[in-house]
């Protein structure tokens, strides 16, 4: 049976059947849109004045090497934001056995609080300073294993405690490395004595992503 339309229904008849087909054709192709992995580096949260940002120093491992450090207590301790640490050569033959210390603004190395993938380290055992002061030796970390280096230049006590009243300085390991890497370093003053080797090498295997795993 033939149904007999007025022009002006019969053109809306047509406008909304085109409409139905058009997003008939494109659902299929929004369904197989896959989500790929979001990382989010920045953010806009609103925040009040007394909450700004606080200075933080982040040295990558390719700045590392440009520096030619061949240990962590050298790396830190050249920093500018560094002053009155120990170092190893003031304390060979001392009660503190070649103890190495990071100190910001000379506040000393027990308000400079050393962290490990943003957790605290132990603190030296053999240490024997007058004052009862404590701190984490720089010289057991490796410093291969440094993928890279945060210092935060401004104390921290409100979040992390006393220990953190002078600034942070947080070690972030190598996590996902794989290949070999091998470095030899030779240190000779001209006038004789002291001399240094120093030998590393550090591989990886296995991708995180794919193989859920990695030995570094």
């Amino acid at each position: 049976m033939a149904l007999a339309l007025r022009p002006g229904y019969r053109a809306l008849l047509q406008a909304f059947g085109t409409t139905v087909a058009f997003g008939m054709l494109l659902q299929p192709a929004i369904a197989e849109e896959q989500v790929q992995k979001i990382q989010v580096t920045g953010s806009a949260i609103k925040r009040i004045a007394s909450e700004g940002a606080l200075p933080v120093q982040s040295i990558s491992a390719a700045e590392i090497k440009k520096t030619g450090a061949t240990n962590v207590a050298e790396l830190i301790q050249n920093l500018p934001a560094m002053q009155g640490f120990s170092n190893a050569a003031s304390n060979v033959g001392a009660g503190s056995v070649g103890y190495s210390s990071a100190s910001v603004h000379n506040l000393g190395d027990s308000r400079t609080l050393v962290l490990l993938n943003g957790k605290r380290l132990a603190t030296y055992a053999g240490q024997t300073f007058i004052g009862g002061s404590s701190g984490v030796n720089l010289n057991t970390i490796p410093i291969a294993a440094v993928e890279r280096v945060e210092v935060l230049t401004d104390g921290a006590s409100a979040i992390y405690g006393t220990d953190a009243v002078a600034g942070v300085v947080n070690f972030i390991l190598k996590s996902n490395y794989q290949g070999l890497d091998a470095s030899v370093s030779y240190n000779a003053p001209e006038a004789g004595g002291a001399e240094e080797k120093r030998i590393s090498v550090s591989g990886g295997f296995g991708d995180l992503e794919q193989d859920r795993f990695n030995v570094f």
